[in-house]
């Protein structure tokens, strides 16, 4: 099943569907509007009438409240893992050194080859 998400339908309704075609089609036929035209966009934010009211579509008995809070928490839990542990972006100091042994190593031999063709 694909991922459904919270929809705002033009400021008076909330849907809880896959697309932004699907959560009109479920405001239109639950509260039988077939004949107006209406505009959806995923939301991130609802309205205090709503927050304790089951949107349009939703099959499994959660409020708009609810459905916000898990997406919140599974966007956070989504961001959280896509961050980098700082430990593991550490190199050990043996492998630091030697990046910078090797670094200094080659600028002093440019520096003696520079130093022979001044010769």
């Amino acid at each position: 099943m694909a991922e459904k998400w919270l929809f705002e339908i033009e400021g008076r309704a909330y849907a809880y569907a896959e697309t932004e075609a699907k959560a009109i089609r479920a405001v239109q036929d639950e509260a039988s509007l077939h004949d107006i035209p209406f505009e959806a966009s995923k939301t991130s934010s609802v309205d205090e009438d709503w927050a304790d009211a089951i949107p349009y579509g939703g099959d499994d008995n959660r409020t708009c409240g609810q459905i916000q809070q898990a997406q919140r928490e599974a966007r956070d839990a989504a961001e959280l893992a896509a961050t980098p542990d700082p430990n593991q972006l550490a190199l050990p100091i043996e492998v630091l050194a030697s990046q910078y042994q090797r670094a200094v190593d080659q600028a002093l031999q440019e520096r003696d080859l520079r130093e022979e063709v001044r010769r």
